[in-house]
């Protein structure tokens, strides 16, 4: 057999040794940049998914606030208009607290004070369990408090007196391990 057939044959042979103890390395990942220019301008993409926001979302908004129950809602909700627009709950939120919409942050005012007119109505009256009501009333500022008074009498002891009445403690303490 010629040389070369024998080198091959040999290094098909020869598996490679494998360290048990000795770790891989873990593969960088490279990073990229999801910035790109706007044409015909100098400034970058301040990156991120377009919002969904719009008139039509307002729109439907208004929609939601005044005709929720035909959306399959006992009242409405931050949560439920979330669900009838299809967008993420903390996406209602952040729109209600953004500056450049105040419509929408009206409009999700007004779902929290029909929501809280309803609760209070709704949970005196027994139409709502009362448990639930109360539940949801918290995220309105109540909660039930029970008050409690404390009864203990205070006595005001200068330096020596407290000191005073440890020795006294302190020598009965020794007369009853003494008996």
């Amino acid at each position: 057999m010629p040389k070369a057939t024998k080198k091959k044959a040999a290094k098909k042979s020869v598996k490679k040794k494998v360290n048990p103890t000795k770790k891989k390395s873990p593969k960088k990942k490279v990073a990229k940049k999801a910035l790109c220019a706007i044409p015909g301008s100098k400034k970058k993409h301040p990156g991120g998914r377009p919002t969904k926001y719009n008139k039509n979302m307002l729109e439907r908004s208004i929609a939601y606030l005044t005709d929720f129950y035909h959306y399959d809602a006992v009242f409405p909700s931050l949560i439920g208009l979330s669900l009838y627009l299809e967008i993420h709950k903390d996406t209602v939120r952040e729109w209600g607290k953004d500056d450049s919409k105040p419509e929408f942050s009206a409009i999700l005012a007004k779902i929290n004070g029909i929501q809280h007119q309803m609760l209070i109505g709704n949970g005196i009256s027994g139409e709502y369990n009362s448990n639930i009501a109360k539940l949801v009333l918290g995220k309105h500022g109540y909660h039930e408090k029970t008050e409690t008074k404390d009864t203990t009498p205070r006595i005001d002891l200068d330096d020596d007196e407290l000191d005073r009445r440890i020795r006294h403690l302190e020598s009965l303490k020794e007369q009853g391990l003494r008996d």
